[in-house]
């Protein structure tokens, strides 16, 4: 159909001006998935019936030896973080120091764009120590910051990871979803009191 009226529905970074609108929270946009989940959801199932709910993220890079790490999606790297970046984040990673890994499709598994509840392989086509990596229509990018480098394994080229973007409830195959929150009703009784993230708007 045709859109006659649009309502912003998720809260978005506002306080750093050079990442300002990415959403704090999960997004989904025509199967893309763009943003992890962290607050309170609306999303379609396959059938398009509408969900209201929490949805968590697990979302882990396991490397050889099954040694497991914990990533955030497209987002601001911070202090101690692994963040993935695909190119729907942008032209760059806008990121300075510790180390990206650029990823590339392993065998004949699902690749980009990156769906939920999802399991990928990939592995390492190259190592960069300079940040702000270019991101490219067919690879990803783990940037991995400086306190996290003493504890993960050593990578070289060639290396195989996998990427889990684990969700509970599972969206496998939502089209789209978006967080905000809190949630005031759910099937007619007040369904939340909490109060949105801080240094967010919506």
């Amino acid at each position: 159909g045709r859109a006659i009226a649009g309502v912003n529905g998720d809260y978005y970074l506002r306080d750093n001006s050079f990442f300002a609108g990415d959403p704090r929270g999960l997004q989904i946009i025509n199967g893309d998935l763009i943003s992890g989940p962290d607050t309170d959801c609306v999303w379609f199932d396959t059938n398009g019936n509408p969900h209201l709910d929490e949805v968590k993220g697990d979302f882990n890079v396991t490397w050889p030896e099954d040694r497991k790490t914990p990533f955030r999606l497209n987002e601001r790297r911070g202090t101690n973080m692994a963040v993935l970046y695909t190119p729907t984040y942008g032209a760059s990673t806008r990121v300075t120091g510790g180390r990206e890994l650029i990823l590339e499709k392993d065998g004949d598994g699902p690749w980009l764009p990156l769906q939920a509840s999802q399991t990928y392989h990939a592995r390492v086509r190259e190592i960069r120590s300079d940040g702000n990596t270019l991101l490219a229509a067919d690879t990803m990018v783990l940037s991995l910051a400086p306190e996290l480098l003493a504890d993960l394994p050593e990578v070289t080229p060639g290396i195989r990871l996998e990427i889990s973007t684990a969700t509970t409830p599972a969206l496998t195959g939502v089209k789209m979803a978006i967080g905000g929150g809190p949630a005031l009703i759910k099937d007619g009784k007040l369904f939340s009191l909490r109060t949105r993230p801080p240094g967010t708007s919506g």
